[in-house]
Parts: structure tokens; C-alpha cells; sequence
């Protein structure tokens, strides 16, 4: 895969970070659904969908580094954002437009 083409794909991904998901959106509506039904079940669901997202940004974070290979955003085992605009181990930048 060319350098052009990673850099490109982790932009991609950081732009789809805050995106409803199908598992998202189903398990907002399974959570509204059981709100009605059994609302003891309506706040599981609110977490489920919690994890999904939570599980794609960490995935987003860790997109290898096409200079490094080491993670682009972050190695922290607490993901709280996709990254800055530059590799954390080898400060390439993501607008950076040849290695």
C-alpha cells in the first residue's frame, strides 16, 4: 500500500469517528424499544452502544504509522481522542505529503 493511501485512510477514518454505525443506532433503538417494554434493560443498551463506539475510536487511534508502523494516534491503553495531526513516536505529520 503506497504512503499516499495510508495517510489517506487514516484521514478517512478520523473523519467517520463521531458517525452512528449500524451496531450503534441498533442498539440506541433496541435501548428505546426496551425503555417501553422493560426498562431495566433500556440503560444496557445505552452501554452497548458506549462500546461500540468506544471500540472503533481506539481502533481509529492505533491505525499504524506508515513511516513508524508503530500507532498513529495513540499506544495509551485510555483512548480519549483519534490522535493529533503528527505520529506520536516519529512526528510525521498527516498532512504530510511524501515519507
Amino acid at each position: 500500500m503506497s504512503f499516499k493511501k495510508e495517510i489517506d485512510e487514516i484521514l478517512e477514518a478520523r473523519k467517520s469517528d463521531y458517525t452512528l454505525s449500524k451496531p450503534i443506532i441498533v442498539s440506541i433503538v433496541l435501548g428505546v424499544i426496551a425503555e417501553f417494554i422493560i426498562p431495566i434493560l433500556a440503560p444496557f443498551f445505552g452501554i452497548l452502544a458506549f462500546v461500540f463506539f468506544y471500540r472503533r475510536r481506539i481502533a481509529i487511534a492505533r491505525m499504524p504509522c506508515p513511516r513508524c508502523k508503530n500507532p498513529f494516534g495513540t499506544k495509551s491503553n485510555i483512548v480519549l481522542g483519534v490522535g493529533t495531526s503528527e505520529c506520536e513516536t516519529c512526528k510525521l505529520s498527516i498532512y504530510a505529503k511524501e515519507l
